[in-house]
């Protein structure tokens, strides 16, 4: 894949993540998420920047190239966004088992939100350290050697950011209690991290984002504009 269809595949996702920050101010959504510090404009402008020669470094490091044309569909796009349904359809059995509340942005601003969102977190939480360590690792204490041990070690070091972040927040407000939920929230939550990195490795950006978006697609705005339709 050359660099002008890689810059070319970068840009797409990325101009998309700028058109709904730009919808998110003409319409603004009074939503922690809508609001979070990482979609402010100077926030998310240098994760956009920054991302672009971390997906370079991956890439060099062995991951997938974001797009290789013809036939590539299907790895690529179908098989994450099916993923990504489905890691969904398992936190919404488990939100109706569990009886959550709605803390979910109101639909139809929900859908620049997590657009936005979901573009800027993969970028900044998965892409951009998982580039920077690979290169580290990979390329200037390795010289190239164990590259598929290497990326193992990044990718679990990752995946366990957002469960040990998360626990203590959802035990505080009462959702998680008891050793079963806790070792399965943080169980499923690590999941939910190193499946996106793992098919970035094997089939390039798009399918990292693809994962994420059609996750959120399903559990963060059809699902609540159907189950709380007034938001």
């Amino acid at each position: 894949m050359n660099l002008r269809n890689r810059t070319l595949a970068y840009l797409a996702p990325a101009a998309l993540a700028v058109a709904a920050r730009i919808a998110l101010d003409l319409y603004p959504v009074d939503h922690p998420v809508a609001q979070a510090p990482m979609l402010g404009w100077p926030a998310l402008l240098l994760v956009l920047a920054l991302g672009y020669p971390a997906l370079l470094l991956a890439e060099r490091e062995g991951c997938a190239p974001a797009w290789a044309g013809r036939g590539a569909a299907a790895p690529r796009l179908l098989a994450p966004a099916l993923l990504g349904l489905a890691f969904a359809g398992v936190e919404i059995g488990v939100s109706l088992l569990r009886d959550f509340p709605n803390f979910h942005a109101p639909f139809p601003g929900s859908i620049p939100t997590y657009l936005a969102f979901g573009t800027v977190y993969e970028i900044r939480y998965h892409l951009l350290p998982l580039g920077v360590g690979l290169w580290v690792a990979g390329r200037l204490l390795l010289r190239g050697r164990r590259s598929g041990l290497v990326f193992w070690a990044a990718a679990l070091a990752i995946s366990l950011r957002e469960p040990l972040g998360q626990i203590g927040g959802l035990r505080a407000m009462g959702l998680i209690e008891g050793p079963f939920w806790t070792v399965f929230f943080f169980a499923f939550v690590f999941a939910a991290n190193l499946v996106p990195l793992y098919l970035f490795r094997r089939h390039g950006l798009f399918a990292l984002l693809v994962f994420r978006l059609a996750n959120y697609a399903l559990w963060h705005v059809a699902w609540p504009a159907v189950v709380f339709p007034a938001g």
